[in-house]
């Protein structure tokens, strides 16, 4: 192993969750606000383009460390964001989310870590792609129609950008293979349209989603994503989970733990911004009316 990449990897994956972490936040703050006065507030979009650095850090992790060794990383996500959450509202962080997190992050660092490859990279196409992009759709409506709670719109975000993740490796690995060309062709073409729009599906989920806090949201969020990439991963691109007795045993235990962590901040009181914090927002949003 190239320690010296798989240390690269890290720094990168770490530099990756900590701004998610912040963009998480930031979204938070502002959640209180109606969409189309987000849409003019420079402080949301600052958000999303924190969610677009972290993004590009680990696609950049991924040129150094092994695939499951960034993903596992990436559930530092959580502790961030309850870290810094409790500092922007000048509060003490609680044993529940202290727990939650810990929780959280253990067990799908465990599930991640039971999760390997198959033979080869595949691609989604043909049937395989448009059964994903209905099943996603359905998927999705159902769990963020009527008054849709912060743990359903959690979910339902991170289910798209699980799907996502597996729509933007297929899309690398077309172009690789065959250049932008490939992605013209009929049973890969609703693949770049399909990614535009869970981008934006998801986004708007997740920010839906942090109106009811952010540490249980968040930790929901983080949680379905990469197992909604390993459930698609395992279905459709063939790779594989361990098959050992102890890897079932250790995937097991992990979906506990990380159901006992999101249970614990789900019990979380739900706590507004600093009264100084949201009126920053609400300034910034009269501001750019004005």
């Amino acid at each position: 192993m190239d320690l010296t990449g798989t240390a690269t990897g890290i720094v990168l994956s770490v530099a990756s969750a900590l701004a998610y972490a912040v963009g998480a936040v930031r979204q938070q703050r502002l959640a209180h606000l109606p969409g189309q006065v987000l849409a003019r507030t420079p402080a949301w979009w600052w958000a999303i383009a924190l969610n677009g650095v972290g993004g590009v850090l680990h696609v950049a992790a991924l040129l150094f460390g092994p695939l499951v060794l960034v993903q596992s990383f990436g559930v530092l996500t959580v502790a961030f964001a309850v870290l810094l959450g409790a500092l922007s509202r000048r509060e003490a962080v609680g044993r529940a989310e202290w727990g939650g997190s810990a929780l959280v992050g253990a067990g799908l660092a465990a599930v991640l870590l039971v999760v390997g490859t198959g033979s080869g990279a595949r691609v989604l196409s043909g049937g395989d792609l448009v059964g994903l992009l209905v099943v996603t759709g359905v998927v999705l409506v159902l769990l963020g129609r009527g008054n849709a709670g912060g743990l359903r719109l959690a979910a339902a975000g991170g289910i798209a950008f699980g799907v996502l993740a597996a729509l933007l490796q297929t899309t690398v690995l077309l172009v690789a293979d065959g250049g932008a060309g490939a992605l013209l062709r009929a049973d890969t073409a609703p693949v770049v349209p399909a990614s535009l729009v869970l981008v934006v599906v998801a986004v708007l989920l997740t920010q839906r989603s942090y109106r009811y806090g952010l540490g249980a949201p968040l930790s929901v969020n983080t949680t379905v994503n990469p197992l909604t990439a390993a459930v698609v991963g395992v279905v459709l691109l063939g790779e594989r989970v361990g098959g050992e007795p102890g890897d079932v045993v250790l995937a097991l235990l992990a979906a506990l733990a990380v159901a006992g962590g999101v249970h614990l901040l789900s019990l979380v009181p739900e706590r507004a911004p600093a009264t100084g914090l949201r009126a920053e927002g609400e300034q910034a949003a009269v501001g750019m009316g004005s």
